[in-house]
């Protein structure tokens, strides 16, 4: 009795043993297979490079045809709109821009740009005028142009008050000036930082 207990014990440890056994060699073999495949696929190092640069040329292919319909696509910009980000310890402010049309794939620019205050930096808070103020305003700029002043300046449907950096909150809207072509710049220096929202 001994014997055939030990016996069925001996047979049952080396089937457990040998279950184990094949269980790894089919698992390493399926990671092979999957390493295979994923190797051959487009989503492999070389197969995203691929297809990068298919993207990059569509969408310059296609920059250029939209170019060629509206000539003034390809002018330098001076400005761009965004959200502040932050407002850090060097005076300075890192704005995720929402303005300008740019890839970061094809311009090497991500849409978070930093923007430099300078103190020639003008910073002003723009409100909207109630529409009563600015029908007032565009009347009286009426009379006076059907008077014959061919000078006067119509008006703006926007206050401005000056401001300092300090007195922005992160998650203003912020409308930024620079006298440098903005489009493909991740550190702009500001000539004026205008906040449009808070």
């Amino acid at each position: 009795m001994d014997t055939k207990n030990s016996t069925s014990r001996y047979i049952l440890t080396t089937l457990a043993i040998i279950i184990v056994i094949t269980a790894f060699i089919l698992v390493g073999l399926n990671a092979l297979q999957l390493e295979k495949r994923l190797a051959s696929s487009p989503f492999s190092t070389a197969g995203t490079t691929e297809l990068n640069a298919k993207y990059v040329e569509g969408y310059l292919a296609a920059r250029q045809k939209y170019q060629a319909m509206c000539p003034f696509a390809n002018q330098p910009v001076y400005s761009l709109s965004g959200t502040i980000q932050s407002i850090n310890a060097d005076g300075s402010l890192t704005v995720l821009q929402d303005s300008l049309e740019s890839d970061e794939l094809v311009d090497h620019v991500s849409d978070q740009r930093w923007i430099t205050v300078t103190p020639q930096t003008v910073i002003a808070r723009s409100v909207a005028k109630s529409q009563e103020q600015f029908q007032k305003e565009m009347s009286e700029f009426n009379q006076r142009r059907n008077v014959g002043s061919m000078t006067a300046t119509p008006p703006l449907p926007i206050t401005e008050t000056s401001v300092q950096l300090r007195d922005i909150p992160a998650g203003s809207h912020v409308r930024v000036e620079s006298d440098q072509d903005v489009r493909t710049l991740e550190h702009i220096s500001a000539t004026r930082i205008s906040i449009t929202s808070e």
